[in-house]
């Protein structure tokens, strides 16, 4: 999803509006929503944060690791969890990861160079 620019937010909300449908229409099946939301835990409103609320207020499992993050700006610094995955309502409760292990086995990838992904491995585990 966009989050980039300033112009780019209102796009992204209306892009929005398709998982919110089809999360309507998924939750009495056993379904997995997930991805890169470019939007974090209590983002503001501007940047969608509450699409992430709305979602799991419907019922939605919310399968967020306990810590680390997901993305990290190399310019800036700071550390972000958006990327999510959501259980439907009848699928059982799950344990996430970030993990960054990938970035041990190369040297790009431990740089930062481009190509390299600049995201973690998403890993949700359920019985």
């Amino acid at each position: 999803m966009p989050a980039f620019e300033n112009e780019d937010r209102p796009f992204k909300r209306d892009l929005w509006q398709w998982p919110l449908k089809a999360a309507d229409i998924l939750r009495t099946d056993l379904s997995v929503i997930a991805g890169d939301f470019n939007t974090a835990p209590r983002d503001s409103p501007t940047t969608c944060g509450d699409c992430l609320e709305q979602l799991a207020s419907s019922g939605w499992q919310h399968v967020l690791p306990n810590s680390g993050f997901s993305w990290k700006d190399a310019r800036h610094v700071t550390e972000h969890q958006i990327d999510h995955i959501f259980l439907s309502p009848v699928l059982p409760p799950a344990h996430a990861d970030y993990l960054w292990g990938f970035r041990s086995v190369a040297a790009d990838a431990a740089a930062g160079k481009v190509g390299i992904p600049d995201h973690a491995i998403l890993l949700a585990t359920y019985e």
